[in-house]
This record gives structure tokens, C-alpha cells and sequence, in this order.
């Protein structure tokens, strides 16, 4: 019931006042998310401060109790072989985007890290390794006829060509005909009427790729987090 109430009940008018929101239309639980969003970089803020504190202090009392015995290598690192594997395949994934791999689901996430087409906006890694030509190899699609193809367009500048051959290959193998697509590669545009039939985008991805390969679409101007 909460969530249902109208800004116009009395309380949330007094609220949406304060706040500075000035819709009739907002319901109490988008004033909620946007006092949320207004007081979360802040708070996030002073959370990190007080982070670096706590870190700080324990370092602290480390030093002062004289336990340097809990630093000592041998004691604290002493693991199975197994989960040392389990951490460099997550020190790996991580690093995906700057190996010129996937770029979804890795040390990237809502950090507006950039790294396709051969750039990156990190501070320390300008140039990610390109051990594969996923983020390398861009299209823009202007236009097609199927929904999730189209949606690269709307609002984005670039996706990577595996991506569109990935789902091209798809509808191929679902006996899906006349697959339109209308993109732009390289500053030359070219269009195709049956993409299931073009030798790049019918060609199905590996196992491995279609099972760990993710990729984001991107604007090629702005520095903005897609998720």
C-alpha cells in the first residue's frame, strides 16, 4: 500500500516539497528512488572514507599488538592448489576486457571503463592487449528486421560484429529466412536481405565462445556505464 500512494497524500506532499520534486505524477516509491539517487554518491562517499579508516586503524592495532606472525607468508597463504586455480580463473575473467575479450561480467562493472577499439580510458592500462578482434571488429547497425538485431541502434554507436553473428547465427539455425541488416563498418555502409546466408554472420560461434564470450554495446563518444 505504501508503494501505491500517490504523491498527492498529504505526507508525501510535505515530502516531495523538501525534496524538490515538483511532478504531480511521482508515486511514493520514485520519490523514495529519488531521494535514493540524490543522497547514494554522498553516502557512497563517506562509506569509502570510512573504509580507508577502519583499514587504517586495524593496521593500527596490528602493529601496536606486535602480531607480524599473522603476515608471514607461509601461515596466511597456505591454501589447496584448487582454489589458487579458482582465483587466477577469477584474476582472468577479470582482466578479460584489458586482453581484448568479453567485456560484460568482469572488473568493469558500473566503472565506465572503455576499452573496444583499441583505447582504453583506465588510468594505468591506455592500451588493452588484443589477443582476439572481438572488441576490435565494430559495427553500427543502422536497421533490421529482427527486434534484438535492431536494438543495437537505438541510442548506441557500436557493437561488436560477434555479437550480431552471434544472434544472425542463431535465427539461422532456427530455420529463420530473410534476415534484413543494414550496418556501417569501417565509415562504408552495406546492407543485406538474407544475413543467414552471409559467410561472416551465419557462421555459428564455438562452444566456447557462445558459452563465455558477453559483450556491452557502447556510445563512441561519451564515457557512460551501460548497466
Amino acid at each position: 500500500g505504501f508503494v501505491m500512494l500517490n504523491v498527492w497524500d498529504p505526507g508525501f506532499q510535505k515530502i516531495r516539497a523538501v525534496a524538490g520534486l515538483t511532478s504531480g505524477n511521482l508515486t511514493a516509491l520514485q520519490i523514495v528512488n529519488e531521494l535514493w539517487s540524490r543522497a547514494a554518491p554522498r553516502l557512497a562517499f563517506i562509506a569509502f572514507h570510512l573504509n580507508l579508516i577502519a583499514i587504517a586503524w586495524i593496521g593500527v592495532l596490528l602493529w601496536r599488538s606486535r602480531t607480524v606472525e599473522l603476515l608471514k607468508p607461509r601461515e596466511t597463504m597456505a591454501m589447496h592448489p584448487a582454489l589458487w586455480a579458482i582465483m587466477g580463473l577469477m584474476i582472468f575473467n577479470g582482466f578479460n576486457p584489458y586482453l581484448g575479450l568479453k567485456t560484460e561480467t568482469s572488473f568493469a562493472m558500473y566503472s565506465n571503463l572503455r576499452t573496444e577499439d583499441g583505447r582504453s580510458n583506465h588510468v594505468l592500462i591506455r592500451k588493452p592487449l588484443t589477443l582476439a578482434s572481438y572488441q576490435t571488429d565494430l559495427i553500427g547497425v543502422i536497421d533490421s528486421n529482427d527486434p534484438t538485431i535492431a536494438g543495437f541502434s537505438r541510442g548506441w554507436d557500436a557493437v561488436p560484429a560477434f555479437w550480431v553473428r552471434r544472434r544472425v547465427s542463431q535465427l539461422a539455425e532456427r530455420g529463420r529466412t530473410g534476415i534484413t541488416l543494414t550496418y556501417t563498418r569501417n565509415g562504408e555502409t552495406r546492407s543485406l536481405t538474407t544475413a543467414e546466408t552471409d559467410p561472416e554472420f551465419s557462421r555459428p560461434p564455438s562452444w566456447i565462445e557462445s558459452k563465455f564470450l558477453n559483450f556491452r554495446v557502447f556510445r563512441a563518444t561519451l564515457n557512460e556505464c551501460m548497466h
